[in-house]
């Protein structure tokens, strides 16, 4: 039991997601080119709703973020975003 948590404790939260069917986004996110993304993971995408965790900067900050877009008429429009801590 010891070893399995040394090993989760060592890897990076990006690895965890991933191992959980979470995929990596390839595509732009419909994100504001005011905030300047580092890194996302998509945890679900369908037709309609899309969320994200992302790692963003803005003022020189970088922030977690998770967000929730809808597609409207075929445009993705932020539902939610929850911020989750200031790195």
């Amino acid at each position: 039991m010891e070893t399995l948590r040394l090993k989760v404790k060592f890897k990076s939260l990006k690895t965890i997601w991933l191992e959980i069917n979470m995929t990596e986004t390839t595509e732009k996110l419909p994100i504001s080119d005011f905030y300047k993304v580092i890194d996302s993971i998509t945890v679900f995408k369908s037709e309609k709703w899309w969320e994200a965790i992302v790692v963003f900067e803005s003022f020189g900050r970088r922030s977690i973020g998770l967000y929730l877009w809808q597609n409207r008429n075929g445009v993705w429009k932020r539902k939610h975003k929850f911020n989750i801590r200031s790195l």
